[in-house]
Order: C-alpha cells, then sequence, then structure tokens
C-alpha cells in the first residue's frame, strides 16, 4: 500500500533539498521556470510562493518606466540561496 505525504504528516522526506538544488544545476540565479522545473511544480505555484514571502526573489523589471501607459509586469529571478532555503524547509517540513 502507497502513502502519500501532504502537509500534516512531516517534510518533503531526506535528501529533497540536494535532489533540487541538482537539478537546479551550478547556475547563482535562476527564472521562475528553473525553479519550478527543479521543485516539480507550476510556474503559478512558484509566484505564489514570492508574493506569499516564501521565496526571496528580485523583480528586475521595478522601476522601469511604464510602456504606453501600462506598468511592466513582474520579472522575477530567484537567487540559489532563497532557493536552497526554501528547499531545506520543505525538507524539515515547514
Amino acid at each position: 500500500m502507497a502513502v502519500q505525504g501532504d502537509m500534516f504528516t512531516g517534510g518533503a522526506g531526506p535528501g529533497f533539498a540536494a535532489h533540487v538544488m541538482a537539478r537546479l544545476g551550478g547556475a547563482g540565479w535562476f527564472a521562475v521556470p528553473d525553479v519550478a522545473a527543479a521543485f516539480n511544480v507550476s510556474d503559478s505555484a512558484v509566484r505564489g510562493w514570492i508574493e506569499e514571502g516564501r521565496l526571496e526573489a528580485a523583480d528586475i523589471n521595478a522601476g522601469r518606466a511604464p510602456r504606453d501607459g501600462a506598468p511592466h509586469r513582474p520579472y522575477w529571478r530567484v537567487m540559489r540561496a532563497s532557493a536552497e532555503a526554501l528547499a531545506q524547509r520543505m525538507e524539515k517540513g515547514y
């Protein structure tokens, strides 16, 4: 019988953070789709983590002059340390 874990039964398991970091590779900054692929979630989940404050990211469009009166939408970049910190928290279950 298979048992699926959830948010109430502990973390993502031992080795989760190392697995995520191996999937990210050696770069220092990542786009949202890169982080989503490493965590095996959707892009919108990663954007949600950023908006909730669970994952630190820099909006490289911040402060750019609006084009045609409409502001630029956020263009997030995630630092390696931020992705690693989230993976470690998830591994521990919080």
